[in-house]
């Protein structure tokens, strides 16, 4: 019978290892030129950008794309399930929305995000 132990460092090893490549910045950085070719990315920092990002992600892939692309001129709304778990990006309104069922804050950030 396997130790316990080597099972355990295995299993938490390869966790890691995955949640290593299904982060934000591991995400942004695979799609990088896929993203930079887009018609809407070459000028982005021209005008201001609004941003609506919702979702399990939001916060992470919203802060990271901001800081690719040195955003600065921002307005928008940032909206999940889960605390915020990176910095808060100047300018966007953060709401915790409810999972599985919209909650309050659900509600306020799609009332602003329809605003925007």
């Amino acid at each position: 019978m396997a130790d316990s132990s080597f099972i355990h460092t295995a299993l938490k090893d390869c966790i890691h290892s995955v949640l290593k490549r299904t982060s934000a910045k591991a995400f942004l950085s695979a799609h990088d030129e896929e993203i930079r070719r887009h018609p809407l990315i070459k000028n982005i920092n021209s005008s201001p950008v609004t941003i609506v990002a919702i979702g399990k992600m939001a916060d992470s892939l919203t802060y990271e794309f901001v800081n690719r692309f040195n955003l600065t001129k921002l307005q928008g709304i940032v909206s999940s399930p889960y605390e915020c778990s990176v910095t808060r990006v100047p300018g966007l309104q953060y709401f915790q929305g409810g999972h599985p069922l919209p909650n309050e804050q659900s509600f306020a950030a799609a009332e602003r995000a329809l605003s925007l």
